[in-house]
């Protein structure tokens, strides 16, 4: 049944649609149903899932970690830590808090500080402001990456983030990005002047696409706006083998899958596709509905399965769409669907015709 079939002129339509934020990365979008009465045409119900490679749809964390050596002064050790509070604050603006994820601090000269990891924007920026002190010395980049890389092992994430400024020159921090790297972290270098040289800077990042050159630290924010741009859809969402199962109120009559298969029978639904990540995927739906309940909900279950164990927030599905009031359109041959009943005379039971 093509989509046009639904729109005839004077007939009644439904249309429930919305976007909801989810904990799992495999998120639900759009479930639309529309029906017209009277119910001679199928209804059709149709969602979107995805496994979103978005940080907002996923639990991240970030490690800024910041060069405090003896080079930088201390204007630019205020424009360091301002730089710092941006950037987790516009990753908090991306739900990195929300979705449980964290936020984690350190600065290195000679050798990294303690640093701390936050849960929330508030305390992140209160040890900022509070805790971290410019120490002056060396520059050892390979000991900050270190403590980054302690940090971020204080809580599980999808992905994690480290963020490197630097304005000097050290021992080659390769060995030690590579195991942050091995460890699934993407390390963004962040080179301020002329101190840093380019190779440094690759040694830190890994590759071109994370490194970032500024000429002051008057710049910093050219750099983030940069990370944030790279870091929007790099973090994998991985859903395999997905399996959604859906319950009908009604007969289906017709279900398709994007770049999958479905089953139906009854009002039963099971589609399978391969592989949700970061592949929008359109489900649908065609539904008699005729005989069911005016009100009553057209969904009666839904569950969803995948190789990796994924939980996504099915809730926008569940009670999206409810058969319609159709007031005084006539009955169909062969439906016993009763309609409401406008005369108050009527014999109980009496079926219009």
């Amino acid at each position: 049944m093509g989509r046009s079939s639904l729109f005839a002129a004077g007939a009644l339509s439904l249309f429930l649609g919305s976007v909801t934020g989810q904990d799992s990365c495999v998120q639900v979008a759009s479930p639309t149903w529309a029906a017209t009465c009277p119910c001679d045409s199928d209804g059709q119900y149709s969602f979107t899932m995805e496994g979103k490679t978005t940080v907002t749809a996923n639990t991240v964390n970030v490690a800024v970690i910041i060069d405090s050596s003896g080079s930088v002064d201390d204007d630019e050790w205020d424009m360091s830590m301002a730089f710092a509070k941006d950037a987790v604050s516009s990753f908090a603006d991306q739900n990195l808090f929300t979705n449980g994820g964290s936020a984690s601090i350190a600065q290195f000269s000679s050798s990294a500080s303690e640093g701390g990891t936050f849960y929330s924007l508030e305390d992140f920026n209160a040890f900022v402001d509070g805790n971290t002190k410019y120490s002056s010395g060396g520059t050892d980049i390979i000991d900050g990456i270190a403590k980054g890389r302690e940090l971020l092992k204080a809580s599980p994430a999808t992905t994690s983030f480290m963020i490197v400024t630097t304005d000097g020159q050290s021992s080659s921090p390769k060995a030690e990005a590579d195991a942050a790297r091995d460890e699934g972290t993407i390390v963004y270098a962040v080179g301020v002047g002329t101190g840093p040289t380019q190779e440094i800077l690759l040694d830190i990042g890994g590759e071109e696409a994370n490194v970032f050159d500024v000429d002051g630290f008057d710049e910093l924010d050219v750099a983030l706006a940069g990370i944030l741009s790279a870091s929007g859809s790099s973090v994998p969402c991985a859903a395999t083998g997905a399996t959604v199962t859906v319950e009908f109120n009604g007969m289906v009559t017709g279900a398709t899958v994007d770049g999958g298969s479905a089953t139906y029978n009854g009002g039963e639904v099971v589609f399978t596709v391969g592989d949700l990540e970061a592949t929008p995927t359109d489900f649908e739906v065609s539904l008699d509905w005729c005989g069911e309940p005016e009100g009553g909900e057209i969904i009666a279950s839904v569950s969803y399965a995948d190789d990796e164990g994924n939980t996504p927030d099915l809730s926008s599905l569940e009670g999206s769409a409810v058969v319609p009031t159709c007031g005084d359109e006539p009955l169909l041959d062969g439906h016993e669907r009763r309609l409401p009943r406008r005369n108050p005379d009527a014999m109980p039971g009496k079926r219009r015709t």
